[in-house]
């Protein structure tokens, strides 16, 4: 059983100093209120005899909030748009298993800024803020979750809220008269005391392939270190001849995240590129069309265990046409490729290809019965690599494959 609820009040109020100057205060209170329990049994000797596991077993209990206040200035003129201030957080984290109760305060300052300028065709924002995430229920909860025998969980009842520091700039230019855009974007996240993980070996053992071999367990730590970071750069623009128009666009992605074997602390770094290549178009009423494919590379470095070191490249693309041959007969076609590079991961390519066609009839063409297949070729799956600060997973999924399908809409338009 797990429930958590919020409840927040708050009232304000704004003075205005002149034309476009303003002054906001805020007050209020904020409370979170969360409980959870777990109840295991497990077979003594026979198999009709149960009996609770005090380990598996247990509850937890999380409240944290307080008093909040907020004083802010805010500018608007024209091309600026300013609002900065900080607010106040006077919050207790009370925390409370079978065991123990632990109580933290906090006394926090969070200051914040933006800043919105517009002047023609450029546009651009400025935002810094900082928060506080405190941990869940959950990661609270120290009785042990051993539905995974590979990996058991369990939470740490002494966590304590992190604090976390985001900046991030947008710029957008635009060209109404050629009809193209470019797009800049950046962030930067920081974080103090954050929740990291930790690893380490269980006394619980598993048999997998003929062979003991032991259980891990995964809890959570409070520690610092944690920060990435994230470039975009977008560009769009219209292809006329074909009535279509373009965006190109490329993401890089990098995170330093730390965590826990045991009581060696470790670091992660983690790599993403991504580029995207779409093309829509706007050809007439009846045709449709679009073609987007996306380039990925993906590097996770662990600076204590090489062995977990994984880097692959993932390629996808494809195309949708959508066609209405007659005002009663919409036809679609769908066909994509998503090929992956290292790691081992080349056998997990697959070219996934849907087609429908419908019939539409009544009075206003309401009601429409449509024909689909799924998977024509029959080679649809999911393949995921999972890589975190302790362990790497790869995870392929077998999932439905080709079917096909009758299906019937019926369109009310109670909107005139």
């Amino acid at each position: 059983k797990n429930d958590q609820k919020p409840y927040t009040v708050t009232a304000s109020y704004v003075v205005p100093i002149s034309k476009h100057m303003r002054i906001k205060a805020d007050a209020g209170w904020n409370y979170v209120d969360g409980h959870i329990k777990q109840a295991t049994e497990t077979k003594v000797n026979d198999e009709q005899t149960f009996s609770i596991d005090s380990m598996l077993c247990g509850r937890a209990n999380s409240h944290y909030g307080g008093f909040l206040s907020n004083l802010s200035y805010m500018y608007n003129r024209k091309r600026w748009n300013v609002v900065g201030g900080t607010e106040f957080h006077s919050y207790e984290l009370w925390t409370e298993n079978d065991r123990e109760r632990i109580i933290y305060n906090y006394n926090t300052l969070l200051p914040f800024l933006f800043i919105k300028y517009l002047h023609g065709n450029v546009k651009w924002n400025l935002q810094y803020k900082t928060s506080q995430k405190f941990p869940t229920v959950y990661q609270l909860l120290e009785a042990i979750n051993n539905s995974n025998a590979i990996m058991s969980v369990k939470g740490n009842n002494r966590l304590g809220a992190s604090y976390h520091h985001n900046l991030s700039l947008r710029l957008l230019l635009t060209n109404k008269d050629a009809g193209n855009h470019f797009v800049f974007f950046t962030n930067f996240e920081y974080a103090d005391n954050y929740i990291a993980s930790r690893r380490s070996l269980s006394s619980t053992s598993f048999v997998e392939n003929g062979n003991h071999r032991n259980s891990e367990m995964y809890s959570y730590v409070n520690t610092d270190g944690y920060w990435s970071t994230k470039v975009l750069l977008a560009y769009g623009f219209p292809l006329r001849p074909i009535k279509s128009n373009i965006n190109i666009s490329t993401m890089l992605e990098y995170s330093n995240i730390p965590g826990y074997w045991d009581m060696d602390k470790l670091t992660n770094r983690q790599w993403d590129w991504n580029a995207f290549l779409t093309i829509g178009s706007n050809i007439s009423k009846n045709i449709d069309f679009v073609f987007d494919s996306n380039v990925k590379y993906s590097q996770r470095t662990n600076m204590a265990f090489q062995k977990m070191d994984v880097s692959y490249w993932s390629l996808s693309y494809g195309a949708q046409l959508k066609w209405l041959i007659t005002d009663f007969l919409p036809l679609t076609l769908e066909c994509g490729n998503t090929c992956y590079y290292g790691s081992g991961t080349s056998q997990f390519n697959a070219v996934i290809a849907n087609a429908s066609i419908g019939y539409k009839f009544l009075k206003k063409k309401n009601a429409e019965l449509q024909i689909l297949c799924h998977d024509i070729f029959n080679q649809d799956n999911s393949f995921l690599v999972t890589t975190t600060e302790l362990y790497r997973r790869q995870m392929k999924t077998s999932l439905l494959k080709r079917y096909f399908m009758l299906k019937f809409t019926y369109n009310f338009n109670s909107i005139k």
